[in-house]
């Protein structure tokens, strides 16, 4: 396997507007390998703190909620 196609099966595809449900399955599928807890937060929704928590849980929802919208804004064409 070339270095190409190890990258190009370990991030999600471009959705141009075409093939959703294809699109659809592999942006679900790169959000679970992110942790189900990050699909979640793109399923349920994500509550914005007032104020941002430092203990470990709090940290760990920011970071969760980072990762779902920097692979959901990664995924969109800006063609």
């Amino acid at each position: 396997m070339s270095n190409y196609e190890r990258e190009a099966s370990n991030r999600p595809v471009i959705f141009d507007g075409r093939n959703f449900v294809y699109s659809k399955v592999r942006t679900t599928t790169y959000l679970q390998s992110l942790g189900t807890d990050v699909l979640e937060i793109v399923e349920g929704g994500y509550t914005f703190p007032s104020v941002i928590r430092t203990d470990t849980i709090g940290e760990n929802q920011y970071e969760t909620n980072a990762k779902a919208i920097n692979t959901l804004l990664g995924i969109l064409s800006h063609s």
